[in-house]
């Protein structure tokens, strides 16, 4: 029976039949073909046999490719990256993200410092102030928000002025890039409080993200009150030296005063001396 079913499948153009004893079979297949009937296991094992030793052939060229750009990508970041701005390239980056900032947003911000940020620093040291750190990106829609509805607002304004210095710069400038690698790679818009602690610069309080100007200046504030004793005593401690030192030098002064007066005296009493006795020489002669 079933050779005679084979045999009208044949004869009606059938080249693969259902067989229910063994489903890996294909069929029917309604056309012309008089091929041989194809089996599922053994397709899918030619192909993946036909897969791994492709895969086995390529995989040393892939990887020595792999390692070859790799190798050429840190070359050329080494040997042609450019370096961080000199000390007159970082102020002019400065100086032109000022006037492009005051030219979007306006001119109601706190007081920009001119010059580098290092500068910003050495400055603040010397002098024993706060240094308020603003990295501003003109492309991050919340650091432009973060611009117009707190950086230029009449309320930092006023805060800051009056207590800090202001630094600022986009992270799109050379000089704004190195100051967020330095700062634990900070991300725009950020704001970060700085003094001078325990005979180093440290960050005191800092703001990554959009916050209200409520929030900044609340958290700014504590940390200004929090901290200026640190720079009282410091500024205390550098006055008594400067008035040791400038007593000091007044001593010093005054005892090389008194040592030319002797020098003085003691060349009169000479010249007198000699003087004294030439006329007494004259008058035994």
């Amino acid at each position: 029976k079933q050779w005679y079913q084979r045999r009208v499948a044949i004869t009606a153009g059938i080249t693969t039949y259902n067989n229910p004893a063994n489903p890996n079979f294909i069929g029917p297949r309604l056309n012309n073909s008089t091929g041989p009937v194809i089996n599922r296991n053994n397709q899918s094992t030619v192909q993946i046999i036909y897969s791994s030793f492709w895969n086995i052939l390529y995989w040393p060229i892939r990887t020595a490719y792999s390692i070859f750009w790799t190798v050429v990508q840190f070359a050329l970041r080494f040997f042609f990256a450019p370096g961080p701005p000199t000390q007159r390239q970082a102020g002019q980056e400065v100086e032109k993200y000022i006037s492009e900032f005051d030219s979007r947003y306006g001119i109601i911000h706190p007081r920009f410092y001119h010059g580098s940020y290092r500068e910003a620093v050495s400055h603040a040291k010397r002098h024993l102030r706060f240094l308020l750190v603003y990295l501003h990106h003109e492309d991050n829609p919340v650091a432009v928000r973060f611009a117009k509805n707190v950086v230029c607002t009449g309320l930092l304004k006023s805060v800051v002025e009056d207590n800090l210095l202001f630094w600022s710069c986009s992270t799109k400038k050379g000089e704004g890039e190195c100051v967020a690698e330095s700062l634990n790679k900070a991300k725009p818009p950020f704001l970060g409080l700085l003094c001078f602690k325990d005979g180093q610069m440290r960050m005191v309080y800092k703001n990554q993200g959009y916050a209200t100007i409520e929030m900044i200046i609340s958290r700014l504030t504590t940390a200004i009150v929090e901290n200026e004793p640190h720079l009282n005593r410091q500024r205390s401690n550098r006055d008594r030296v400067s008035e040791s030192s400038a007593s000091q030098q007044i001593m010093q002064e005054q005892d090389a005063a008194f040592q030319e007066s002797l020098v003085r005296d003691q060349e009169r009493a000479r010249k007198k001396k000699e003087e004294e006795d030439e006329i007494k020489k004259i008058q035994e002669e």
